[in-house]
């Protein structure tokens, strides 16, 4: 189940580490790396968002979302990120812009390294060079090309990343099921506190 905060602290980590701004492209795979990678290694993704095989590779629905003035009624449900982060404008062209610093004290030392990866693998090592980033999520194994040749979203089975990833089947059900179990207790949870 998607979580606002975390998913801001995330965020506003990255676009931190980047000056404050950037290209909102560059934010969504950064935070779908971090999903990706937090999945494999931690067992649960940081933000909880639905991954989805998209144009231009793999991404996270509602952060994509999130990132779009044009996507108000997300926005409006989101206002811990719309109070902190400010999306892509046709003033700001597609850049998103960190409006403050908040201290990331929802996330894990373990989860920050891996946004340090994120933010190394986009910047650095892909030279944050639009058409590198679009091929490299391309290539992963389950992105779904059929995304792009009907311009539309696709929902991606974690089941296919893990065990792209090594992970066995025993281990692939466990960690599914822990995830099923997490958005369980999170949903009894926000309906008692609504």
């Amino acid at each position: 189940m998607f979580n606002e905060i975390r998913t801001t602290q995330a965020a506003l980590y990255l676009l931190h580490k980047g000056g404050g701004s950037f290209d909102h492209y560059f934010l969504i795979k950064m935070l779908y790396y971090t999903d990706r990678r937090s999945l494999i290694t931690i067992g649960r993704t940081l933000t909880g968002d639905r991954m989805v095989s998209m144009q231009y590779g793999p991404v996270l629905s509602i952060v994509k979302d999130l990132t779009d003035k044009d996507q108000s009624s997300v926005l409006q449900a989101n206002p811990y990120w719309t109070q902190h982060i400010r999306p892509r404008t046709p003033e700001t062209g597609h850049t998103v812009i960190a409006v403050d610093e908040v201290k990331p004290d929802q996330l894990t030392s373990r989860e920050l390294q891996i946004l340090d990866e994120s933010f190394e693998l986009v910047y650095t090592t892909l030279e944050h060079d639009f058409n590198k980033v679009c091929k490299y999520f391309e290539d992963l194994p389950e992105w779904d090309p059929n995304a792009k040749e009907k311009k539309t979203s696709i929902p991606i089975d974690t089941h296919k990343i893990l065990k792209s990833a090594g992970k066995t089947e025993d281990r692939i059900a466990e960690i599914i099921s822990m995830q099923n179990m997490d958005d369980f207790i999170t949903d009894i949870t926000e309906h008692k506190t609504a």
